[in-house]
């Protein structure tokens, strides 16, 4: 009759434990991956950049523009969020580059916009298949102020 191996059973046990942590971490990692290169393959921003402008004291703000390529079928873009004002996005599709512009005003401008303020970075906030997604602006370059 074989002896019983206290040690060796802990061992063993541990080893299985350990294969099953890693498996675990390793399965998460590509599920973000892959959720991860969904996202980045629902559009791609050619250019992003912000103008501010003013035609008289009380006609004054900035334009955000964004231009974006490769949208797929199915991306509907809600809103843009720049400088903590949460802005509507205006629409203009031009052969394969989506064209986004949001106007945030200042004072006492003639022109509405709908803005509510908000504690988030600047970011484009989209709906795709029902599920609201936001992509976050890093690189968004500024122009030089444009005087009418």
């Amino acid at each position: 009759m074989k002896k019983f191996d206290a040690r060796k059973l802990f061992f063993m046990n541990c080893k299985y434990k350990y294969i099953a942590i890693v498996l675990i971490i390793c399965a998460f990692a590509i599920n973000c991956s892959v959720m991860k290169n969904k996202s980045e393959t629902l559009f791609n921003i050619k250019d992003a950049y912000y103008q501010s402008w003013m035609i008289n004291e009380n006609e004054k703000g900035t334009d955000i523009i964004l231009n974006l390529i490769n949208v797929q079928k199915g991306v509907t873009f809600d809103s843009l969020i720049f400088r903590g004002i949460k802005l509507p996005v205006f629409i203009d599709a031009k052969d394969t580059v989506v064209i986004l512009k949001s106007i945030l005003t200042v004072g006492m401008s003639k022109i509405r916009i709908e803005k509510e303020v908000v504690d988030k970075p600047n970011q484009l906030l989209y709906t795709f298949q029902g599920i609201k997604h936001s992509y976050f602006l890093k690189n968004i370059r500024r122009l030089q102020t444009k005087y009418y």
